[in-house]
């Protein structure tokens, strides 16, 4: 009896999957019922470590920052860093290291972190197509674990890759972060009030997969022409812009 139970449960959930998957097959998108939300490390900005590596060796005030370190933003740094490296309890954001460094009246470290966090090179193929999106009508949101306090100085260097975004759904010191499932209910809540499909585009899958329980449309971004064909299988009508297969890797400038 358990044998036939467990049997009928996994043919229901198998027959929900392929349903949802041809739903959002057949949904045809247009510009009024479909919204973008994007990441952007690695999807339409590469960091640059050349850049990074020197910004650091060139900073003038190191001293200064070592002199004004404290205990607390040193614990929350190293929390932050095991974070990414898969060590010890997560740190909600990093606005906590801005926050902590500003109490401790320790401003070089904040100009730093901001000056080496915005290194980053436009990724022009996506941004094409980003590009090509917005001349057909639809919206763009970011969809980033940025840092509100990193994103102010990123947002004005590349005003002409923003000027295409509508809303900007990132990290400020109450905001959860990416694969949290709560972040994209708090996009949804905040920026989604009219409901539209969204089609999420991330590099990390975890993320993806975070997005597509609320409901969300998720395309795991590998490269700019894998994208393109994903869009193209969504039904989005997109001119041809890769002639050719070697097009794929030609991200960077």
């Amino acid at each position: 009896m358990k044998k036939i139970f467990l049997s009928l449960l996994a043919i229901t959930l198998l027959t929900t999957l392929i349903h949802a998957q041809d739903t959002n097959q057949n949904i045809i998108h247009t510009p009024k019922n479909t919204v973008f939300l994007w990441d952007m490390h690695d999807v339409f900005m590469k960091p640059e470590s050349g850049r990074i590596i020197k910004s650091i060796w060139n900073y003038d005030h190191k001293m200064s920052i070592i002199r004004n370190i404290d205990l607390h933003t040193t614990k929350t740094i190293f929390r932050y860093i095991g974070e990414k490296i898969g060590i010890g309890q997560p740190l909600t954001n990093p606005e906590h290291i801005f926050k902590s460094a500003q109490e401790a009246g320790n401003e070089a470290l904040v100009e730093f972190i901001i000056d080496t966090s915005c290194k980053y090179t436009p990724m022009k193929n996506t941004i094409a197509i980003i590009t090509m999106l917005k001349n057909l009508g639809y919206q763009h949101d970011l969809g980033s674990n940025v840092s509100y306090s990193t994103f102010q100085t990123f947002k004005n260097m590349y005003l002409d890759i923003f000027s295409s975004f509508t809303n900007f759904h990132i990290i400020t010191i109450n905001t959860p972060r990416k694969p949290n499932i709560e972040y994209f209910i708090e996009y949804n809540k905040n920026y989604n009030k009219q409901q539209k499909h969204v089609i999420f585009i991330d590099n990390k899958l975890k993320n993806i997969k975070a997005a597509q329980k609320t409901g969300m449309i998720g395309i795991h971004f590998v490269s700019a022409q894998q994208l393109y064909k994903d869009l193209k299988k969504l039904g989005i009508k997109l001119p041809d812009i890769f002639e050719t297969e070697e097009q794929t890797h030609e991200e960077i400038a």
